[in-house]
């Protein structure tokens, strides 16, 4: 292992460790790239850590359990939202390991014992770390399956296309004019574009599976 894989399982054994004392803190697993099967992570990758607690508020109202499981470099809060149900904690870890921390409440693994079934991210692959009341082991098992991403209509692509020429006529005006925070917010939203167009690549040369 490289020095920056020993300690990522260094900090992952550490994070089992302050759960397993924590009696509010149900259990913990694992999701991302590093349980996944698709050979796309490395001694880069993130670890992406579900802690399932009775109540995340306990967790979410402070910081001090962050700090007592390593030394934070820095703490990214993003609260519970539309599209986001949970609130998760990302952070920076001393040493260069980050940690995408996923605040849950026991909902989240009832939700998928009956016959809804694992959500998608679940579906892709999942660990876990820690099963004090072993909801864990009645989790169906992974099928490791890609979320199927949906192809553009014809609509939707020429729109996209005709935008991104249209923020790149503007360009070079707003650069003879020296106005360069307009070059840049236009550049930027060239950039948002074609990473979508790249995306849509990928999936046609893929026939929908690549994971965008």
């Amino acid at each position: 292992m490289t020095n920056i894989e020993i300690k990522r399982c260094a900090l992952l054994a550490s994070i089992r460790a302050w759960a397993t004392v924590q009696d509010d803190v149900r259990a913990l697993v694992q999701t991302g790239s590093l349980v996944r099967r698709d050979g796309l992570s490395d001694e880069f990758s993130d670890l992406n850590i579900e802690i399932v607690v009775r109540d995340p508020a306990t967790l979410i109202e402070t910081d001090a359990w962050i700090h007592e499981i390593g030394n934070p470099i820095t703490i990214l809060h993003l609260d519970a939202e539309d599209g986001q149900e949970w609130s998760t904690r990302l952070v920076i870890y001393e040493g260069g390991i980050t940690v995408d921390f996923t605040l849950a409440g026991v909902r989240r693994l009832e939700s998928m014992l009956g016959a809804a079934g694992l959500d998608p991210l679940y579906e892709q692959g999942y660990r876990v770390l820690l099963d004090k009341d072993e909801m864990g082991k009645t989790l169906p098992a992974s099928g490791f399956a890609v979320p199927v991403r949906p192809f553009p209509s014809e609509a939707r692509f020429h729109e996209r296309v005709e935008e991104f020429w249209f923020e790149a006529f503007h360009v070079p005006r707003y650069l003879a004019r020296g106005e360069l925070y307009q070059v840049k917010q236009r550049d930027w939203t060239m950039k948002e574009l074609l990473l979508e167009m790249m995306e849509w690549h990928a999936l046609a040369r893929s026939g929908g599976t690549a994971d965008v």
